[in-house]
């Protein structure tokens, strides 16, 4: 298994991975112009790719979860588009109308190819962090959630997200 890692914090780019193999694990994180590597074992693999995080409380709120559903294109002109006096319409505009500090993604995959990556993303703003998980339903709709989140919580996805691999 592996945990790619993506993003921006604190003005420069993380580029790393975690690669997960029985209980062992390793770390590597490119700098500029060299590639780090430390052994971490696996049950530490989530907390060793968010560590490369700065700590940033959980932003404010609650979750907000928006459902995009797979309607054929010929009928999406019926389906109204979100009314701005929507709780969640709301807090999602204050969310992300914020001054944006970082941000990026862990994809977890494996070599099994019946199963498809999985990907947490982070979203850190002058509030705070929040998640950012998008799930599927049995009938295509995609679930995209954004929770308020600290390191904590985000190595709990990840960790969780392990599981269906493993």
């Amino acid at each position: 298994m592996t945990i790619a890692i993506t993003g921006m914090a604190d003005r420069r780019p993380i580029i790393a991975a975690v690669a997960v193999h029985g209980k062992r694990a390793i770390l590597a994180v490119q700098s500029e112009s060299r590639i780090a590597y430390t052994p971490v074992t696996a049950e530490g693999a989530p907390r060793a790719a968010v560590g490369l995080l700065p700590a940033l409380r959980p932003g404010p709120g609650g979750s907000i979860t928006f459902t995009t559903g797979r309607e054929p294109a010929a009928h999406t002109y019926l389906r109204a588009a979100p009314s701005a006096a929507d709780p969640a319409s709301r807090a999602a505009q204050a969310l992300l109308s914020r001054p944006r500090l970082g941000g990026g993604s862990f994809l977890i995959s494996t070599t099994t190819p019946r199963l498809p990556p999985d990907s947490i993303s982070w979203l850190d703003t002058d509030a705070g962090r929040h998640a950012v998980t998008t799930t599927p339903s049995p009938d295509g709709a995609l679930h995209t959630t954004y929770t308020p989140a600290d390191q904590a919580r985000i190595s709990h996805l990840i960790a969780r997200s392990l599981t269906k691999f493993t």
